[in-house]
């Protein structure tokens, strides 16, 4: 027994106190012994000491037995409480006992206190222990609860002899089940019927296998129904933690974790290896010494090789020895700086033919951003760099024959003009009749040659003009531009033709319009161009209109209207083609090679203007010229 028992003793009588502690010498019990007799000093002993034992007499004439251990009780459900009285009744016992008071004793009988303070104090400890153990074990369950959230597990225990299965609350949840209104027992049959139907044979013969010996654990990945087509892929892992004498499994525990995740990543890395694998593009990967490690099937088929014949080799088996090393060291210097690579290489097949490849190489970084691989992706541009190279020959071929036909437009034209202004110079000598007299008749024949000199001439200088368009010989001769006065000799020019046609013609401006920064002669010419074209498809008692001013953004018009014969969209498309009509054919009404518009077109273009033509068929067209903002003054 221990020494040194300290008992706060209850007790009004001085002599009843002194005969208590003598019992205690008697028994050989060391004891320090405090009496109270009052409510005040035994709450303030209470707290200001520790006591090993309360012993407390029945009735006092301030306090009772019953208030001591009610107050003790209150803050202590373990320190024994003994009554010692000298009378007391076998209901009031009772009621003392229900209270919390752990024995009585007679005080004539005191040959039993020491043996029951020991008794009590054996039973307070043993309280106290199997109280911390409580404690620990709940503090041990939460630890568990704990690291069972943290990987968001949930855990089953199957007691097989009785079929009834203890799940957590994370079970629940992984299965779709409320842990708090579950109607269903807890036994296999709540977890046959979350799982998916198709899946159902194979966790049952999972489990009947394990039982049975044959596999060291249950581990079966299903499905688990949510609801609505929702469905949770998850894994269950468990085994027996008991056997019988017989060695026959009673107990079975373990856990199910969530596989959705990890599945769906599964499911993704699937298709992004399904689609490297059925790339129609070549796709090479290499490590960051430039070993190749990867080769998807379409590399194989360009290059002619077997993946075990590129694996753990470099790329430089595919050189051809044609591109330069500065295209290779700027691959390199950028793939290794973190930046992609494009371009285009000629590399080698296994049998030594030749092919051009499109590649795009580029670094794949680790999570800490270090570049670990490279991955080339190439596309196969053999027949693409063939077609360019016959396309480039082709239009080299058509500019040189181009260019040839331009030539020689240009030198007959040359060598045409020299007799044709002798022609049109006799006729204009013999039709002012200076050198001899004509008759009406000659006269008349006369004009004609001259006349058809004139439009003859006309047709030569509009082809030597296209042919110096195509040669790139015109160049514009900037100067500030009288829009007013432009339009008013162009009208002038244009009036003796559309009188002889019974044209009328009329313009539209602004009172005043503002300087225009152009080539004069250059702009002249495209207007007339217009008003030729106008006057020449519009019939007797028509009209054309010439109308000027400024558009919404600052910029120029020149617009050319007529009541003439018009065009058909699909003929709108193509009049600014050279050599190009609305009529063709030798029974056309109007003569002229085709090429006003597009003259027109190509000097307007060079001021950076655009030429618009709106019309439809029998009703006329009206042609503009736009002018941008930068170029009015």
């Amino acid at each position: 027994m221990t020494n040194s028992i300290r008992i706060l003793h209850v007790e009004d009588s001085e002599n009843d106190h002194l005969l208590l502690k003598r019992a205690l010498r008697r028994g050989g019990m060391d004891a320090v012994v405090q009496r109270v007799e009052i409510e005040s000093d035994y709450r303030r002993f209470l707290v200001e000491s520790a006591w090993d034992v309360v012993i407390s007499d029945c009735r006092l004439p301030k306090f009772s037995g019953a208030a001591a251990v009610e107050i003790l009780r209150a803050d202590d459900a373990d320190l024994p409480f003994i009554l010692v009285s000298g009378a007391i009744g076998e209901e009031e016992a009772a009621a003392m006992m229900r209270a919390g008071a752990h024995d009585f004793i007679i005080k004539d009988n005191l040959a039993r206190l020491i043996p029951t303070i020991e008794r009590a104090l054996q039973d307070a400890a043993a309280r106290r222990g199997y109280r911390e153990a409580e404690k620990a074990l709940r503090r041990s369950e939460q630890r568990l609860n704990l690291a069972l959230d943290a990987v968001n597990d949930g855990v089953w225990d199957w007691a097989i002899d009785s079929g009834v299965v203890y799940y957590s609350p994370r079970w629940y949840v992984l299965h779709g089940l409320c842990y708090e209104n579950s109607e269903l027992e807890p036994t296999l049959k709540m977890w046959d019927c979350a799982v998916h139907s198709d899946d159902l044979a194979r966790v049952q013969e999972a489990r009947r296998r394990h039982l049975a010996g044959e596999t060291p654990a249950i581990e079966v990945e299903h499905r688990v129904v949510l609801g609505e087509q929702r469905v949770r892929w998850v894994l269950a892992r468990g085994r027996v933690v008991e056997r019988d004498a017989e060695g026959l499994p009673l107990r079975v525990c373990g856990t199910t974790s969530d596989l959705t995740s990890i599945k769906n990543t599964e499911l993704v890395l699937r298709k992004l290896i399904c689609a490297v694998e059925q790339s129609p593009a070549a796709i090479l990967m290499t490590n960051r010494e430039g070993l190749i490690e990867y080769v998807n099937p379409r590399m194989c088929e360009i290059t002619g090789y077997q993946p075990e014949e590129i694996l753990g080799r470099t790329p430089r088996m595919f050189k051809s020895g044609h591109i330069s090393y500065e295209i290779y060291r700027d691959l390199w210097s950028r793939i290794l700086a973190g930046e992609e690579w494009r371009g285009e290489l000629l590399n080698r097949r296994r049998d030594e033919s030749l092919f051009w490849v499109s590649a795009s190489v580029s670094p794949l970084r680790d999570p800490d951003g270090a570049i670990v691989n490279f991955v080339a992706v190439e596309e196969d541009i053999t027949r693409q760099k063939q077609v360019e190279d016959e396309l480039r020959q082709a239009m080299e071929n058509a500019e040189l024959a181009s260019r040839a036909k331009l030539e020689f437009i240009a030198n007959m034209s040359h060598e045409l003009r020299t007799p044709l202004n002798a022609i049109i110079g006799m006729a204009s000598l013999l039709k002012d009749n200076h050198y001899s007299v004509l008759s009406g008749t000659q006269t008349e024949w006369v004009e004609e040659i001259h006349q058809a000199g004139i439009h003859l001439l006309d047709l030569l200088n509009d082809v030597l003009d296209l042919s110096r368009f195509d040669m790139r010989k015109v160049e514009l001769a900037d100067q500030d531009v009288d829009v007013s006065c432009l339009i008013e000799h162009c009208v002038v020019f244009i009036q003796e033709r559309a009188d002889a046609a019974g044209v009328s013609v009329f313009t539209e401006t602004s009172e005043v319009l503002p300087l225009l920064r152009a080539d004069q002669v250059r702009v002249a010419r495209a207007v007339m161009n217009l008003l030729s074209n106008a006057v020449k498809f519009t019939l007797a008692g028509g009209w054309v209109r010439l109308s000027a001013g400024l558009d919404s953004e600052g910029g120029l018009f020149i617009s050319v209207a007529d009541s003439g014969i018009g065009m058909a969209p699909e003929q709108v498309a193509f009049v600014l083609q050279p050599f190009r009509q609305v009529e063709s054919g030798l029974d056309r009404r109007f003569d002229g090679l085709g090429l006003g518009l597009t003259i027109a077109k190509r000097l307007i273009d060079m001021h950076d203007a655009d030429l618009t033509i709106k019309s439809a068929l029998g009703v006329g067209a009206t042609v503009t010229l736009r002018f941008p903002p930068e170029r009015v003054l």
